[in-house]
């Protein structure tokens, strides 16, 4: 059929209609093989009528085989007309139901009223959905050289477009309205506008990748052109609800969202260009984005160029979805920051962020960076440009840290450190020579790391650390450290100086460091420790000579002992003087329990302020919360020698008990040392 087909199939079945009565004619039959426009075809199309006796009580029925419009397709389509009645050509049809199938999915079925008046060349309608909700209003006016159709849906039950094919599977609840007006001429070309509002829209995608929950939104779609492309301007507004999209979950109600771009829409795909999207108080945005609704993913590529996220809100919904399971998952964030993100075949393809001034606070205080600037570069798949990043200060549970500069690279799931990172620790310094991680954002991250820690006060790094205040310096290289599977792992030996001596760590192994509850496991070596040093630090007692000491098996679970094997001895063959304090003797003795004797009697012995000593020593080895106490020899009484006098006079420190609750024990060494930030005398 011709291109006027459409309106001259119209209005003959029009004439048949207001002149069979006169011939007493009870009922009309009408075929066309097809109707066709540049915008729309419909093909097999029937209609039937039955007027009645006399004209009364008429009825019709109207078929059509297929409809299509552009590459979509449905159909067949059905009209049955319950009551029609054909007043001086006009023609009103009562109880009208109407049903439409799809290519895929459940149809569509409607009823209400449909009038049509040939000498005004309108058709209109008043039809709902199964029968919810109100009636909403069609009205179509046309000649063969063209037509408008205009639109009018109140308050649609979402529940209801879950029947078409693209929501099939969704959870479906709330309103929504409809105002449209699209006018179309001979030659296919379109320009209409529609209007659409969204009420306590609550909607689930069937795989919970989208979703909303009481979303108040509004949209204007103007468009122009044709079958083969469309262009026009599309403005959306979301004011109230929540909007997911995985894995960021938008609250409108907090941050409303203004959306405005161009649209084209050609070949299945459509084009959004000269994008700008705000958020007040959080985002400020623009770009372009291509979609294409048949596939599962729809936004197909994307360039946004974020010209401010503000923080905290910015982290909290743009950026800490896609870092949880990372250290940076649980920040406290001040500042803002800018930055560019490519979106190629529905992933994520580059983005570069841009920080100033901006500061990092750990919620767990494992640590805190301030003054953060620089740039952030990462690809999907080629080499990045350099990242390099900046801060003024900072710390490391509770340890500070001073300025310094982070250059590495960040390729796909990759960071790579460029140049050796020098970071000040409290009055030394911590030299990365080498840090690589792979496997960034995944189960399978790991990371690996080597270094060397440059002389750091125990004084400035105990006081931190909120320890008892320690005397000299600790430094030492860093072996190769592994991070796996939540698991980090010394490869090497770590060594280090300290209280004069050489401490050595052979195996350590710390499960979910940066978790709620690490758990760590490690032997630690001493060797050649100054005892004068360490009993200097605290309200002890004085003691020279040397220490050796060796802690097996030591197991803590959030940072606190829960097994461990700890044995502190004098070495028989270590060389210097071997001298203790009458205060240190009576401190030691304490450690042995009720039972424990200093064996110091009459007066005479306090005329001495030191004493000498032949070997001392202590050994707890920790189960259950309970220590099993022995020292450096068995004593003839049945107890343990925890010192080991020599010459005269002789002292020996002699413990019995041997067994001694953890807590308790830890609160004697509290009382005999002090744990005070004060050096006690010797």
């Amino acid at each position: 059929m011709s291109k006027p087909a459409a309106a001259v199939a119209a209005v003959g079945m029009m004439l048949l209609v207001g002149t069979s009565t006169a011939w007493g004619i009870q009922r009309i039959g009408l075929a066309v093989e097809a109707v066709s426009h540049p915008l729309v075809t419909v093909d097999d199309v029937s209609v039937e009528l039955d007027l009645g006796p006399s004209g009364g009580g008429a009825s019709g029925r109207l078929r059509a085989g297929s409809i299509r419009v552009g590459d979509r397709r449905a159909g067949p389509l059905t009209v049955h007309c319950g009551a029609l009645r054909v007043t001086r050509g006009r023609v009103r049809c009562d109880r009208a139901a109407a049903h439409l199938a799809g290519e895929h999915g459940p149809p569509l079925e409607l009823q209400g009223t449909i009038t049509v008046d040939p000498g005004d060349r309108l058709l209109h309608a008043q039809l709902r959905i199964d029968g919810a909700g109100p009636p909403g209003t069609l009205r179509l006016q046309g000649t063969a050289d063209g037509g408008t159709l205009e639109v009018s849906l109140p308050a649609i039950p979402l529940e209801l477009l879950g029947r078409l094919e693209a929501l099939a599977g969704w959870s479906l609840q709330g309103r929504a309205s409809v105002d449209a007006s699209i006018t179309a001429d001979a030659a296919g070309t379109i320009d209409g506008t529609v209007a659409l509002a969204l009420e306590e829209a609550t909607v689930a995608s069937g795989d919970g990748r989208m979703a909303t929950e009481g979303l108040e939104a509004t949209g204007l779609l103007r468009l122009r052109g044709d079958a083969a492309e469309l262009r026009g301007m599309l403005s959306l507004h979301a004011s109230a609800g929540l909007a997911y999209a995985d894995p960021v979950l938008l609250d409108t109600g907090a941050h409303p969202v203004d959306l405005v771009a161009t649209v084209l829409h050609r070949g299945g795909s459509t084009w959004l260009e000269k994008l700008h999207l705000q958020q007040p108080g959080l985002l400020q945005a623009r770009g372009q984005a291509r979609l294409n609704w048949q596939r599962a993913q729809p936004l197909q590529s994307a360039r946004l160029q974020v010209d401010e996220l503000a923080l905290p809100a910015g982290y909290d919904t743009y950026l800490q979805p896609f870092l949880i399971g990372t250290v940076l998952d649980r920040v406290s964030v001040r500042g803002g920051i800018a930055g560019e993100l490519s979106v190629r075949d529905g992933r994520a393809d580059w983005f570069r962020l841009r920080a100033d001034g901006v500061d990092l606070d750990d919620r767990r205080g494992r640590f805190a960076v301030a003054g953060l600037s620089g740039s952030l570069h990462w690809t999907r798949d080629s080499s990045a440009p350099p990242s390099r990043l900046r801060w003024q200060e900072g710390s490391i549970y509770r340890v500070a840290i001073g300025a310094s500069e982070l250059d590495f690279e960040l390729t796909g799931d990759s960071l790579r450190l460029r140049q050796p990172l020098g970071v000040p620790v409290a009055d030394g310094r911590l030299r990365l020579d080498h840090l690589e991680a792979t496997g960034l954002g995944t189960e399978a991250f790991r990371a690996t790391l080597e270094g060397r820690l440059e002389p750091v006060s125990l004084e400035a790094l105990s006081r931190a650390l909120e320890w008892p205040v320690l005397p000299g310096t600790l430094s030492g290289r860093i072996p190769r450290v592994t991070y796996r599977e939540g698991r980090l792992d010394l490869d090497g030996v770590l060594e280090a100086e300290v209280f004069g001596g050489r401490v050595t760590v052979p195996r350590l192994r710390v499960n979910n460091p940066m978790g709620r509850v690490p758990q760590l496991q490690t032997d630690i070596r001493l060797r050649g420790l100054d005892l004068e040093q360490i009993t200097g630090t605290y309200a002890f007692g004085r003691i020279t000579g040397r220490l050796d000491g060796d802690v097996t098996g030591l197991e803590l679970i959030d940072w606190e002992p829960v097994a461990f094997d700890a044995r502190f001895y004098t070495p028989e063959d270590a060389p210097g003087s071997r001298r203790i304090s009458q205060r240190a003797i009576e401190n030691i003795a304490d450690l042995g329990g009720d039972a424990g004797t200093a064996l110091i009697s009459g007066t005479f012995l306090r005329l001495f302020e030191n004493f000498r000593y032949r070997r001392l020593g202590i050994r707890c080895r920790l189960r259950d919360d309970q220590c099993r106490m022995s020292g450096v020899h068995p004593a003839e009484s049945g107890g343990y020698y925890l010192v080991q006098g020599t010459g005269v006079p002789r002292v020996d420190v002699i413990g019995y008990t041997r067994e001694v609750d953890w807590p308790t024990l830890l609160q004697q060494l509290q009382a005999v040392t002090g744990l005070s930030a004060t050096r006690a005398a010797p």
